[in-house]
């Protein structure tokens, strides 16, 4: 039988301290002939799975062997892997998802974003511009202005990156590091 082509996402969860893993492969249909079931293989065929997440620099951060949770679930339907517990940096990443089964092996690789520190950062911006402009609108006027910018930027991030486009997302995300970097800490962790 020939392997599914493998799709997958993730999603941070709990402040950027876990990972959910989804196996977004889908069932062998007539607009799905490249999923798991008849006349591919099926999920419960499957002798190996992992996931293994590298940083920008395409250094092996985390592995994780998930093999023994796949073979107890349907092979038609989505399916979520056990939250990955990790802490990862703000930075670019890649999660790749490799399945062996009798007929060989396959994997396929997404990027995301870590970005927690940098939106708690953005975040604690806007409430001191907010907490300040009601006290005397021209003379904070700039610290609010600043905020907004980083407002505008973290949004223009996450659009890029929700888009794919992450020569756009790369552009943003260094602004905004430079930019939360020239002031005081933030102490977002």
């Amino acid at each position: 039988m020939p392997l599914p082509t493998l799709n997958l996402s993730v999603c941070l969860k709990d402040n950027c301290k876990k990972l959910s893993v989804t196996d977004t492969t889908g069932g062998y249909s007539a607009s799905n002939t490249t999923g798991w079931g008849t006349p591919n293989d099926n999920r419960t065929a499957v002798t190996a799975a992992s996931i293994v997440i590298k940083d920008s620099a395409a250094a092996v951060v985390h592995t994780e062997t998930v093999t023994t949770q796949t073979n107890a679930v349907d092979w038609y339907a989505d399916f979520t892997y056990e939250d990955i517990a990790l802490t990862l940096a703000d930075g670019q990443y890649t999660a790749t998802y490799s399945i062996t089964t009798e007929t060989g092996t396959t994997e396929t690789t997404v990027k995301f974003y870590v970005y927690c520190g940098l939106k708690c950062c953005v975040h604690k911006r806007l409430h001191a511009a907010v907490v300040a402009y009601g006290n005397d609108p021209c003379k904070y006027a700039d610290k609010l202005n600043f905020a907004n910018y980083l407002w505008a930027l973290l949004k223009d991030f996450e659009d890029a990156v929700r888009g794919c486009n992450f020569n756009k997302a790369k552009t943003a995300f260094d602004k905004l590091t430079a930019l939360c970097a020239t002031e005081e800490d933030c102490n977002c962790k």
